[in-house]
């Protein structure tokens, strides 16, 4: 079994502490995704409940 692990891209707001704040992607964060997935597929998405994680886990799982 393979697992790749993502980190999330740039929230709204920058480069800043979060903890649990739920801040979604930046369009800047968005893109980096995009890059970071081009050409990659999976057999199951798992995800933090967190907007910044799980919106584009969404949009990826829907896009597979």
């Amino acid at each position: 079994m393979k697992l790749d692990l993502l980190r999330h891209g740039m929230p709204i707001g920058g480069r800043i502490y979060r903890g649990n704040q739920d801040n979604p992607l930046s369009k800047k964060g968005w893109q980096q995704m995009l890059d970071s997935t081009r050409g990659k597929s999976w057999d199951y998405i798992a995800s933090s409940p967190l907007i910044r994680c799980a919106e584009f886990a969404k949009y990826l799982s829907r896009d597979l």
